[in-house]
């Protein structure tokens, strides 16, 4: 278990966010391009979908969770998913930038 998994578990008490660090580790180049196969076939499928479907735009919320506390989103950045996700399938040849 690395220090970062244990603060998480130990110190700030999320179970759910200490087993997604613990996974975390440094990829050869093997994994790297593993991974990257692994999105750029999830954005195919995205787009595939959108023209099979005749989609102009998908309207979602924002963020999923309540406001933060002033000063507290330096720990909040796992609230920003629904752009994370966007911002993984948006960008597939001929659709997007």
């Amino acid at each position: 278990m690395t220090l970062y998994a244990w603060f998480y578990r130990h110190v700030l008490r999320d179970a759910v966010y200490a087993a997604v660090v613990e996974g975390w580790h440094a990829k050869d180049g093997q994994e790297f391009y593993a991974l990257i196969g692994e999105r750029e076939e999830y954005r195919m499928q995205w787009f595939e979908y959108w023209q099979r479907e005749k989609l102009d735009f998908v309207l979602t919320v924002p963020n999923a969770l309540p406001a933060m506390r002033h000063g507290d989103s330096r720990r909040q950045w796992k609230s920003c998913g629904y752009t994370f996700l966007f911002n993984v399938v948006s960008i597939v040849p001929g659709f997007g930038a």
